[in-house]
């Protein structure tokens, strides 16, 4: 009986053990499987994400590139027009100085003077309401003051165009000259600043 016992004891110990080295077995093999599908799994995020900050590197650079250059190219037309303007002030600034040498010889033997009512009509006409130093308007002869409430009489002449001296053909001329030099050159600057708005002033 006692041999009997002690067999049976030994086999349920060796079932016992038998169990436990299986579910041993069975729990390295279940946990190494799901260890290297977690490894992988965090490699290929790894690698997209590598992949991911390239490609990101890759359009930042050349987003910039493409900035840099539309900068460069926007600098440079911005030069092309500042050149383009420096010339045409140059060329005005030789017109000028070349009529200036030519209205002696054009006024000579002209002995005609504008009065103050020519004057007056002359700087309304071209804006120059408020005289002054470089206003553009043409100084005020000395004569008669118009007649109050005379048809078509221009406005009343502000106390800076009081007279000095009349006002002479080479007085004309001058401003002519002057205000054709300031119109050339606003003409100019407009001509520059639609080239820019239109075509990137590639004319």
């Amino acid at each position: 009986m006692s041999l009997l016992l002690n067999k049976w004891v030994l086999g349920a110990v060796a079932g016992v053990l038998a169990c436990i080295l299986a579910f041993g077995a069975g729990y390295r093999t279940g946990f190494g499987r799901a260890d290297a599908a977690r490894r992988a799994e965090v490699a290929e995020l790894s690698a997209r994400a590598e992949t991911w900050k390239a490609e990101q590197a890759q359009a930042w650079a050349e987003a910039e590139r493409k900035a840099r250059q539309e900068l460069e190219a926007a600098q440079s037309r911005a030069n092309a027009l500042a050149a383009r303007l420096d010339r045409s002030k140059r060329q005005s600034a030789a017109k000028i100085r070349s009529i200036t040498r030519r209205i002696p010889h054009a006024t000579a033997g002209l002995d005609c003077v504008f009065g103050p009512e020519f004057v007056r009509l002359y700087n309304e006409a071209i804006g120059a309401a408020a005289p002054g130093p470089g206003d553009g308007a043409v100084p005020q002869a000395a004569g008669p003051a118009p007649v109050a409430g005379a048809p078509d009489a221009a406005p009343a002449a502000h106390p800076g165009l009081r007279p000095r001296r009349a006002v002479t053909p080479a007085d004309i001329l001058a401003h002519i000259r002057d205000y054709g030099a300031r119109s050339q050159a606003m003409e100019a600057q407009l001509d520059a600043l639609i080239d820019l708005a239109t075509d990137g002033g590639n004319r």
